[in-house]
């Protein structure tokens, strides 16, 4: 996460002192907050999907909501950006037009 985006979801944090808790977050929605892999995810059935960058690589991953709990809740989501309405493939965890949104809003919010 570039310095600005953590500075602008780190001031979106402390004006409401806490995260969006697991049971507000609505499928189909993405969110910006602070992640193991990412910081920019697409919700969906309890799982947050980012782009993750491995081994020279860049793909589709996910996360679980940090009230989960120790170790597997890893995302913690602090702003609701936008409802992303088009399908995403499960099954092979590789969507272009998520990723590229997500990299659209990454660099929307750093601005």
């Amino acid at each position: 996460m570039s310095k600005e985006l953590y500075m602008k979801v780190l001031e979106e944090y402390n004006k409401s002192g806490e995260l969006i808790p697991i049971d507000s977050c609505e499928d189909g929605y993405i969110y910006a907050g602070i992640g193991r892999n990412f910081d920019v995810a697409f919700y969906v059935d309890g799982k947050f999907y980012g782009e993750r960058y491995k081994f020279q690589t860049t793909f589709i991953d996910s996360e679980l909501h940090w009230n989960t709990g120790v170790p597997y809740g890893t995302f913690v989501p602090l702003l609701r950006c936008e409802k992303y309405d088009k399908p995403f493939n499960f099954e092979y965890m590789e969507n272009e037009d998520l990723q590229k949104r997500l990299n659209e809003l990454t660099e929307e919010l750093e601005k």
